[in-house]
């Protein structure tokens, strides 16, 4: 059984359960398997439980990038128009941007 936190996506990885967390050799998370890492842009949805504070400067259908993610439940933290505007979004508030070919 393989011990400590794994930090890639290579094979040895590749049958990880959807939405697991993926974390880099400083233990910090970087992605959530096959769902989201940092640096993807995501589209809000909306919130769908409680607020937040800059909720007013995310408009829903707009795409932001994923800047943190959180350790503790798997929410990512949201980039907003200017770098100290960011929002925290829920499983059911984001989906990932489809890339383009």
């Amino acid at each position: 059984m393989m011990m400590g936190k794994p930090h890639d996506m290579t094979e040895a990885h590749q049958y990880r359960k959807f939405g697991t967390r993926i974390y880099d050799e400083s233990g910090n998370v970087i992605a959530l398997h096959g769902k989201v890492r940092l640096g993807d842009r995501v589209t809000w949805l909306g919130r769908k439980q409680g607020s937040g504070s800059h909720d007013d400067q995310f408009q829903i259908g707009e795409a932001y990038q994923v800047c943190f993610i959180y350790p503790s439940n798997g929410d990512v933290e949201l980039q907003g128009p200017k770098p100290w505007i960011t929002t925290r979004a829920g499983d059911e508030e984001y989906r990932k941007v489809q890339q383009t070919a």
